[in-house]
């Protein structure tokens, strides 16, 4: 009995460990993208930086709501799967939109747009109820739902400078 109570420890280290890399793995990433958005230079091609600039946040944005979404253990999902997915698709449309805006194009690539504003829209209400729901003490989650808030808002401020629409 007493090994698989040392095998069930393993494993949460196990999970833990992953998940942790996991989140230096998105954060990563998004420290790349970021790199690669205010040096466009770096590669000696504003295209090319800029490309793969958005390339990393993208994957950083959603390996980062993800990995933040394991915080909540199996049974109390948060939340930010579906926000960083949402906000992963989202980044695809607006991209397609601004490069090809044409009207066969835009009509094919509005079910991304739907895809992106429902799991954007899923994931801030399955937040927001965690959040004001939740057994424990709703200090704990707070800081960690406006880090996410703050991050996501950013994105957006980000992708919008990015596309020169702002």
């Amino acid at each position: 009995m007493g090994g698989y109570f040392i095998s069930k420890t393993n494993r949460d280290v196990s999970n833990v460990d992953r998940m942790q890399r996991g989140i230096a793995l998105s954060i990563t990433f998004l420290i790349i993208g970021g790199f690669l958005y205010f040096t466009p230079s770096y590669t000696g091609s504003m295209i090319i930086s800029y490309s793969l600039a958005v390339f990393f946040l993208l994957i950083g944005i959603t390996g980062l709501g993800l990995e933040l979404n394991k915080l909540g253990g199996q049974t109390d999902k948060l939340g930010f799967d579906e926000l960083g997915i949402g906000l992963g698709i989202g980044i695809i449309w607006a991209i397609i939109y601004y490069y090809l805006p044409v009207w066969w194009i835009n009509l094919i690539t509005i079910f991304l747009l739907f895809l992106s504003v429902y799991a954007i829209t899923a994931g801030i209400i399955k937040i927001l109820r965690i959040l004001f729901l939740s057994k424990r003490n709703i200090l704990v989650k707070l800081p960690i739902v406006i880090i996410q808030f703050v991050a996501f808002i950013a994105a957006i401020v980000t992708i919008l400078d990015i596309l020169n629409l702002i």
